[in-house]
């Protein structure tokens, strides 16, 4: 029984780590619209392109 607590433990961690990691929220500041990206770039006045 422990063994199988341990597991579901390890388990939900693990997928919850690999869930929460590797995105960038960006925000546009003019409408407050929120975009979650893998990537993107910086401008030279500032802002992000996707």
């Amino acid at each position: 029984m422990i063994r199988l607590a341990s597991l579901v433990v390890s388990c939900s961690m693990l997928l919850a780590i690999a869930g929460c990691g590797s995105y960038y929220k960006i925000t546009e500041p003019a409408s407050k619209n929120v975009y979650y990206s893998k990537d993107f770039e910086k401008t030279k006045m500032g802002g992000a392109v996707i």
